[in-house]
């Protein structure tokens, strides 16, 4: 069970509040790290400085044969050793005659260590150098010397100067982190309000629409949107035209049976034919049989897959097969397996099932039923090698309720059925002769280009 609510602008929201903190938070983090570093080379610089004036300061200590006292260290101790004897220091560490020991090498990148004196733990900062003495003339020139160059100041005063150095970076990255902070928020607030104003369009469209005033969602969404809305609009487009045609079927069915009801009250009250009363009610139950049949057809605006037409026919067969098999007859198939059609399967299984019915009614041994795809449309031919029909009783057999045959049950609406749902998908049945088997050729027309 989710701990987030419903809404998608609550949800929007939390997670928004939620990526603001952790977004602010790393920030900050990141600062407080960023700040040590810059802290602790600001006082290091300072001691590397002093180091530099103390070269100097050894140079000409090598000309005067001693060393400068101007030397201003503050709160720094310094101390320079040479390979050769030379010692020289600060009034502090030659107070407490305490010499660096050496922790760098000749040439190598100066390293800053905390080492134990006899007054206390010192930051130093080292940095050795091989060094040239001056030549005086007449001499020839003099061997390199390694000049080790140590400045220190106690470790607690230089953590102390560190953090101060680093609070002030930090009150100076605050004003840049407020201004981040500002940005970030207006930004996670622009890209809410980006995606929730769509939404509150498509929901005031659904208004508009659930109360009425339009017949479809209207407006302008973006695209991911707008493709939601164009499904709903095609669904609803589809349900308008379902709707409308099934009105249309229960106007039509009551007009149908207006007569032969009254003609079956008039046989029943005033005691007629009651065969004729008989027929009448069976032609009553094969109008709503028929209008039940098309009403629930789909048409072409379905959204529908492509449905593989030869496993549709075998399988169409067999259940012929079993269903009559008392009298079993020859049932052969023409397709291509790779033929498909994008139709609503109960519409196809409308069609096929009336057609191979009234074939099965007429033939005598043998059914041939084929598919063929020309450009932009599919012809679904079923023949028989019964009698056939004349030019007349083609026509009549397409009209609502004129059964050719009363021998056997039926309506008399399956051709005229499949003549309605071929003209739901831009297509059209005709009947004529089979040339291969001499009796009735129903053929089927659908458009496919739609």
């Amino acid at each position: 069970m989710t701990l987030l609510p419903k809404g998608l602008s609550q949800q929007l929201l939390i997670v928004a509040a939620v990526l603001y903190a952790l977004v602010c938070t790393l920030a900050w983090l990141i600062i407080e790290t960023a700040v040590e570093g810059p802290a602790r080379r600001a006082v290091e610089s300072q001691m590397e400085n002093l180091a530099r004036e103390l070269r100097g300061r050894w140079t000409t200590a090598q000309i005067t044969g001693s060393f400068p006292n101007d030397v201003v260290s503050g709160e720094l101790y310094w101390s320079v050793t040479d390979e050769v004897g030379g010692v020289f220091l600060s009034a502090v560490l030659d107070a407490e005659g305490f010499v660096p020991p050496s922790l760098v090498r000749s040439g190598a990148d100066p390293v800053l260590q905390v080492i134990a004196s006899p007054i206390g733990d010192l930051a130093t900062f080292q940095q050795a150098r091989a060094e040239t003495p001056p030549m005086t003339p007449g001499t020839k020139a003099p061997e390199t010397v390694a000049v080790t160059y140590s400045v220190a100041m106690s470790a607690a005063r230089y953590g102390e100067l560190v953090a101060e150095r680093a609070r002030a970076l930090k009150q100076a990255a605050l004003s840049g982190f407020a201004v981040f902070s500002a940005l970030m928020l207006g930004l996670i607030v622009v890209l809410v309000t980006l995606v929730l104003r769509p939404l509150r369009r498509l929901e005031r469209a659904a208004e508009h629409y659930g109360e009425g005033e339009n017949a479809t969602i209207e407006g302008e969404f973006p695209s991911e949107i707008q493709a939601v809305v164009d499904n709903l609009n095609a669904s609803i487009d589809r349900n308008a035209k379902l709707v409308e045609r099934t009105r249309r079927y229960i106007g039509k069915i009551a007009h149908d049976l207006k007569h032969p009801l009254a003609v079956t009250q008039n046989a029943l009250s005033f005691g007629g034919d009651a065969e004729m009363a008989k027929s009448r009610l069976n032609s009553m139950g094969a109008i709503l049989d028929r209008y039940a049949q098309l009403a629930t057809s789909i048409g072409p605006d379905g959204p529908h897959r492509a449905l593989a037409l030869r496993p549709f026919l075998e399988d169409a067969r067999e259940g012929f097969l079993l269903l009559y098999r008392s009298a079993p007859l020859t049932i052969d198939l023409e397709c291509d397996p790779g033929l498909s059609l994008r139709i609503a399967e109960s519409d196809l299984d409308a069609i096929v099932a009336n057609l191979m019915t009234n074939a099965h009614r007429h033939a005598k041994s043998r059914i041939i039923v084929s598919a063929d795809a020309q450009e932009g449309s599919l012809t679904l031919a079923v023949e028989d090698d019964g009698p056939g029909l004349d030019e007349e009783a083609m026509r009549r057999a397409l009209s609502w309720g004129e059964r050719l045959d009363t021998s056997a049950p039926g309506s008399g609406f399956g051709l005229a059925i499949v003549a309605d749902l071929a003209s739901l998908y831009g297509g059209h049945l005709t009947l004529e002769r089979s040339k291969a088997l001499g009796g009735l050729t129903a053929k089927v027309s659908l458009n496919t280009t739609g």
